[in-house]
This record gives C-alpha cells, structure tokens and sequence, in this order.
C-alpha cells in the first residue's frame, strides 16, 4: 500500500479543513494505507489533551485517538503554532 501525507492548514472554528483532512485520512487508513497528518494554524488545538465535546461543533480526538492505534497513522503539530 502506498502512503499519504495530509497537510491541514486549518482557520477558525467552523472551517470544514480539519474535519474533511481528518476523514480522509480515516479512509486511506481503513484501505490499508499509510498516512503522516501535518496541522498548522488553528488545528494544532486537536493534540491538545482532555478536548470538549461541544454541542454544535464536531469532535476529533476519538476519531485520531482510534487512527493512531492502528499503527498507520501518525500526527504532527507545527511548532510554532503550538506554541502560540
């Protein structure tokens, strides 16, 4: 199988970037492929620990938590914006 890397250049909260980078990579895993999500901007907040779920917005953590058991997903944050 081959191997995906995402690059997510996330913006405010209600950008559709992270969600749809995030299902992507959920199915290329579920194929058997391999994939490597870089996160910039406002989506270097999903590896952040002890995340809310709100009501109105969708929730990530379980979905990459489940990803990264697999084996074949990994994630990374830009350092800069972590740390901002």
């Amino acid at each position: 199988m081959g191997k995906l890397t995402i690059g997510c250049f996330s913006s405010l909260v209600g950008s559709m970037t992270l969600d749809f980078a995030v299902k992507l990579a959920e199915t290329a895993v579920k194929k058997g492929h391999e994939v490597d999500l870089w996160l910039s901007g406002n989506g270097v907040m999903l590896g952040k620990t002890r995340q809310s779920k709100f009501r109105d917005y969708s929730y990530l953590a379980g979905t990459v938590q489940e990803l990264i058991k697999t084996g074949k997903f990994q994630i990374c944050n830009c350092e800069a914006c972590a740390k901002a």
